[in-house]
């Protein structure tokens, strides 16, 4: 997730080692999570995946592990994806993961059975979120499933741990990328506008939500 900085994504093309450094921090932080999120959606049937604006490939990794029978493609941006071939190839994966560099603005690999975007929507705002829903959902067939992990905006806000760290990370992607943190209607209703609908979503750890959708 890009909750924790305050970064513009034109500042890390241009500078190598920022990159670096926001990637490997983005890395810790997808493993934190990562174990649980392979075993809360279900990959069972599934033949190949693909991670959309992965990074690294640290989610993609664990779900690969998890489940030796699926085949993975790890797509992002140059910059982004640098160092995933080392990581997904030291976790014994790498003969199983494609790696794809592109921007899912323009088009998002397709003939995969699920698609996954961790961290991605809550970036962007609902226009430009709807471009990359409708990327993916011209790359899937009528028989894909969309998995989105993203932390879900309250309804109503408490003044638990878990909301004050969702009002932080809404307002830290406010200031730093105009993006935003949804409400699992608000999340349904931009899902919709791209056609698709919302199938199940369930909270795992660290204040993220699996949500999953297919097409309508």
């Amino acid at each position: 997730s890009k909750s924790a900085f305050i970064i513009f994504p034109v500042i890390i093309e241009s500078d190598p080692q920022g990159a670096s450094v926001f990637n490997q921090a983005m890395v810790e932080i997808t493993r934190l999570i990562a174990d649980e999120m392979a075993r809360a959606a279900d990959f069972s049937q599934a033949r190949h995946v693909v991670d959309v604006g992965g990074g690294f490939g640290g989610l993609l990794m664990a779900i690969l592990s998890a489940n030796p029978h699926l085949r993975g493609t790890l797509f992002d941006l140059p910059h982004a994806i640098a160092g995933a071939a080392a990581l997904l190839g030291d976790a014994g994966v790498g003969l199983r993961c494609e790696i794809v560099t592109g921007s899912f603005f323009d088009t998002v690999p397709g003939g995969a059975d699920i698609y996954l975007l961790k961290s991605i929507l809550h970036n962007w705002d609902d226009e430009k979120s709807a471009v990359i829903l409708g990327n993916c959902r011209r790359a899937m067939a009528a028989d894909a499933r969309l998995i989105l992990v993203e932390r879900l905006m309250p309804t109503r806000m408490r003044t638990t741990a878990v909301d004050r760290a969702i009002a932080r990370s809404d307002l830290n992607m406010l200031v730093g990328l105009a993006g935003r943190e949804r409400t699992v209607a608000e999340l349904a209703s931009l899902l919709a506008t791209s056609g698709f609908k919302v199938t199940g979503s369930r909270a795992v750890t660290l204040e993220y939500s699996v949500v999953e959708a297919v097409p309508a």
